[in-house]
């Protein structure tokens, strides 16, 4: 019994021995010595080989000045008899580390087998910024943004934060990033950097413009130039290039202002041109960016002002850079609305007529218009005619004479208003005559008219409008039955006359004697008489009558030729009586 403990004892002694020499294994990397960027990250492989006939456990350390950048995946692995398996060595190198360092990764089994790899580290710092502006010199305006077009490159191996800043006037300057800009490797990114200066700052501007990778801690400096020109311009434009314009009339013509900048500017005035004419406005404030305003222009020429041309220039200068536009803007007065008035001095009228009197518009302006035309006093009238430019026309007053009216003049004046007021007159009268006058009938008739009884008598009676108006007359008759118009109504213009036949036939009965006819023409209600005596003789003196008419017929010549030669001999002793 004592000697088979002492047996087990010394089995137990030698098997560490025995499996120490059972386990072996390889480890081995490709790389003695490695080579990588500051801030990047690089991985290592370890090839482990397990070289004995049993399966091992195996743990791996590191050591060496390099030992705190790397971290080893996975850091224990087993491995069966004749495996193979690979670690990684995960190297992560701070931004800032550099120089050669050394690394020693140390693997050993559970039965204490243990091997070494000993590496050299190098980090270096690698360029991973690369910035590249389009144009380093840009134009703009102020309150306007200029623009820069900066492309950035990320050269290096890992995703770097890139900055931009400069060195001057960083308040003017914004970027199209709120945030820090963010490259993977390998690529690039375009950035747009503004430059924008308040709306009264311009000139030229240099700085430096830094371009700055965060973590590699590179930076690239950029000199860059910007020209803020005024950018204040403006114009001064009118729609027409002459404008007419009216004597004794308030004319706005437009004037407009074109603000061709991008930013709000206000503008002084000044104006040079006739009396007549000026500017509504002294200043025009606050036009906004590329819009418009329109200044007016006011034109008043004096009534019957000489026509022709005139000019107006007027100038304008920015509160903001001071620029100075001018327009002159030609003017052509024209007498647009003078007005005439001609009428007739006289006119006669008639009680109880309603008459038209007429007027002669002129229209002396080139412009068309409507005129108001009316007469005042005694009497008033009123009406409207359209002239056309340049020419005349009539129109008519219209009045009614009251029954009433004295005779007399009835003065009133007449006048026209046109656009503008414009305005004309001319005084005149009517001459009222009374009806009486204005109708006025004449009748003509035979000295003496004789008729017999049962004899038919036809007498002509002339009737004369001795008035200045056509009339009508009314034929009426104060007469024995036996005495008849042939007409009832007469109508004559003034100075013309008709015959009106009064037919007499006296009956046998009817006395001799005179008789008094009373011939009436009525106008309205005026009358107009005449008597007419008609004598009426019997039948006997009617016989003797008629002999002494054929007494007459018979020795007419005779007689006639006794007078010539009686009135010979007068003659001759007249002439006989002188000698003596």
């Amino acid at each position: 019994m004592k000697h088979k403990t002492i047996i087990f004892t010394i089995l137990l002694l030698m098997l560490p021995l025995a499996t120490a020499i059972v386990e072996d294994f390889s480890a081995y990397s490709n790389f003695k010595e490695i080579t990588m960027d500051q801030c990047a990250t690089a991985a290592d492989e370890i090839t482990i080989t397990n070289l004995a006939p049993i399966a091992s456990f195996y743990e791996v350390t590191l050591s060496g000045s390099a030992a705190e950048y790397v971290q080893t995946l996975p850091p224990r692995l087993s491995l069966k008899a004749g495996e193979s398996k690979t670690l990684l060595n995960i190297i992560t190198a701070p931004c800032g580390t550099k120089g050669t360092k050394t690394l020693v990764t140390h693997i050993e089994t559970t039965t204490g087998v243990e091997k070494e790899i000993k590496q050299e580290i190098t980090f270096k710092k690698r360029n991973n910024l690369k910035a590249e502006l389009e144009l380093t010199e840009i134009e703009t305006c102020p309150a306007e943004p200029g623009v820069f077009k900066l492309n950035i490159t990320n050269s290096g191996s890992f995703k770097e934060q890139y900055e931009i800043s400069v060195n001057k006037h960083a308040e003017w300057v914004t970027t199209n990033s709120n945030e820090t800009i963010k490259i993977e490797e390998g690529l690039s990114q375009e950035v747009e950097v503004y430059f924008e200066t308040p709306y009264d700052q311009y000139g030229e501007y240099e700085f430096k413009m830094y371009v700055e990778a965060i973590k590699n801690k590179l930076e690239i400096e950029i000199p860059v130039k910007v020209n803020v020109t005024k950018c204040y311009d403006f114009e001064l434009v009118t729609e027409q290039p002459r404008y007419e314009v009216c004597d004794n009339e308030w004319t706005s013509t437009p004037i407009i202002l074109k603000n061709t900048a991008k930013i709000n500017n206000s503008y002084e005035l000044d104006f040079e041109g006739p009396k007549w004419s000026g500017l509504e406005v002294e200043r025009v404030s606050n036009v906004a960016g590329e819009e418009e305003t329109t200044i007016s222009l006011i034109t008043t020429p004096p009534e019957h002002f000489e026509g022709g041309d005139y000019f107006a220039t007027i100038t304008a200068k920015t509160t903001l850079g001071d620029i100075e536009r001018n327009i002159t803007v030609p003017l052509y007065v024209n007498e647009c609305y003078e007005l005439g008035l001609k009428s007739n001095k006289e006119d006669t009228v008639c009680q109880g007529e309603t008459v038209l009197y007429p007027v002669i518009v002129e229209n002396m302006g080139v412009y068309d218009q409507t005129v108001h035309v009316l007469a005042e006093g005694t009497m008033v009238s009123e009406t409207t005619v359209f002239v056309a430019g340049n020419n005349e026309t009539e129109a008519e007053l219209m009045f009614e004479i009251p029954d009433d009216k004295k005779p007399g003049k009835l003065y009133f004046t007449a006048s026209i208003v046109g656009r503008n007021d414009t305005f004309a007159k001319s005084k005149t009268y009517l001459d009222v005559v009374s009806k009486e006058e204005c109708y006025m009938a004449d009748v003509e008739i035979e000295k003496d008219i004789e008729t017999r009884e049962e004899e038919d008598r036809r007498i002509p009676i002339i009737v004369r409008n001795d008035g200045i108006r056509v009339a009508a007359y009314t034929v009426s008759l104060e007469a024995p039955e036996w005495v008849e118009a042939d007409k009832t109504e007469v109508v004559l213009a003034p100075g013309d006359e008709e015959i009106v036949y009064l037919t007499a036939e006296p009956t046998a009965e009817t006395e001799e004697g005179r008789y008094d006819v009373v011939l009436g023409l009525v106008k309205d209600d005026v009358m107009y008489k005449k008597t007419i005596p008609i004598e009426v003789a019997g039948q006997e003196a009617t016989v003797k009558e008629n002999k002494f008419l054929n007494f007459l017929k018979d020795y007419m010549y005779y007689i006639i030729a006794g007078i010539v030669i009686l009135a010979i001999l007068l003659i001759v002793l007249k002439i006989f009586s002188n000698d003596k």
